[in-house]
C-alpha cells in the first residue's frame, strides 16, 4: 500500500474513531437515572349513563347530541392502596386525541375488593359526577364536527 493510501485509510479510521467518541460521550451525558417506580395494573370497565343513574356497559354505542352523558369505571382489580385518577376526553380523528376536558379524582381509597366503582368526579362520587356533554346537557360546539368519543382513565399515586 502506499504511503498516500496509508494516510487516508489512518485519517479516515480517526475520523471515525472521534466521531464515535464524540458520539458516545454525547449519549453519556445525555442519560440519567430515574427512581424507582412500582406499577400497577387497574382491570375493570367503564359503564354510561344520560341520567347519572340507569347505566349501560361501555360496549353499547350512544348517540350523543344535546343530552347529558356520564362514566364511571368499574374495577376489578385487587389492589388497595390510595391513587389519583385523570379522566379525559378523547375524540377520533384518525387516530385518538385528548381534548381540554378532563377531571382529576384526588385521593381516592381504594379497598382491595375487586368490585369498586369509581365516578368522574373530583372526590370519585356519583353526586358530582362529571356531565360530559356540559354542565347544560347541550354537546359542546367545538367537538360536534367528531363522531366518535372515549373516556381515558389514569391512574397514578399522589
Amino acid at each position: 500500500m502506499n504511503t498516500k493510501v496509508k494516510k487516508a485509510v489512518i485519517a479516515t479510521l480517526l475520523t471515525i474513531l472521534l466521531a464515535t467518541t464524540a458520539y458516545a460521550t454525547a449519549v453519556f451525558l445525555a442519560s440519567f437515572t430515574s427512581p424507582q417506580v412500582k406499577v400497577e395494573r387497574f382491570d375493570g370497565f367503564f359503564e354510561f349513563s344520560t341520567d347519572n343513574s340507569t347505566w349501560s356497559p361501555a360496549t353499547e354505542n350512544y348517540t350523543i347530541g344535546n343530552m347529558s352523558w356520564y362514566v364511571r369505571f368499574n374495577i376489578t382489580s385487587a389492589y388497595s392502596g390510595t391513587v389519583n385518577i385523570n379522566w379525559t376526553l378523547q375524540y377520533w380523528n384518525g387516530s385518538w386525541q385528548d381534548t381540554n376536558v378532563t377531571v382529576t379524582s384526588e385521593n381516592i381509597i381504594l379497598d382491595g375488593s375487586g368490585n369498586q366503582t369509581i365516578y368522574a368526579s373530583s372526590d370519585g362520587s356519583q353526586e358530582t359526577n362529571k356531565n360530559w356533554a356540559d354542565e347544560n346537557g347541550v354537546w359542546r360546539d367545538d367537538l360536534k364536527q367528531y363522531t366518535y368519543f372515549k373516556i381515558k382513565v389514569d391512574f397514578y399515586t399522589p
